[in-house]
């Protein structure tokens, strides 16, 4: 037997033992909770996925997700985007093809809520407004214009950040932020704030 022949013929044992799943490609509407899982890594999203009104979208530890160029996540009212790294496993937001910029991680309206925590975003942000909350944690986010936009958020929380080569972070209309231990360095514009 050629080894080519093995090698394949032992591929498609491993795509059918069991707890085996494919990579995941989404786009569109979520409207049911869901959970993106290691076992799903990488997620693909191909297309801007909106979050239906109250539904939760959680993102596991160790889940690579690439975006598609200009492409965003969003959760809507009372809807929530999790994101549930840890030190060891963190969760990675990168694009599809390297160096494209994505979208935005985003949660608007009443009570709907942003978490991220132990996340990288390259070349991608966060975006939280019309009465969402938010929470940043241990994350990092790079290379990317609006790394933290807060437009009429409620309140945000952001701790041991280290956010690097981007132009603004903003937060006005209202929105409350506690901001601790975190580093923001290396900003790409003259006119950056």
């Amino acid at each position: 037997m050629s080894k080519s022949l093995l090698l394949a013929l032992v591929l498609a044992g491993l795509a059918s033992w069991p707890g085996h799943v494919a990579a995941l490609t989404v786009s569109g509407p979520i409207n049911i909770n869901t959970t993106w899982r290691v076992a799903n890594s990488p997620v693909l999203v191909a297309g801007d996925v909106n979050l239906a009104a109250g539904v939760k979208l959680v993102v596991e530890a160790g889940v690579n997700v690439r975006l598609a160029s200009g492409v965003s996540i969003s959760a809507a009212a009372g809807g929530a985007l999790q994101v549930d790294g840890s030190a060891l496993s963190p969760v990675l937001f990168t694009p599809k093809i390297a160096g494209e910029k994505w979208g935005v991680l985003r949660a608007s309206g009443g009570n709907a809520t942003l978490t991220l925590r132990h996340a990288e975003l390259a070349y991608g942000g966060a975006e939280l407004g019309g009465g969402a909350t938010g929470l940043i944690e241990d994350s990092r986010l790079h290379d990317t214009h609006s790394a933290i936009v807060a437009n009429g958020a409620k309140f945000v929380t952001m701790r041991r950040n280290h956010v690097w080569n981007f132009s603004e972070t903003i937060f006005n209309s209202g929105t409350i932020i506690l901001a601790e231990d975190s580093l923001y360095e290396h900003m790409t514009a003259p006119d950056s704030d």
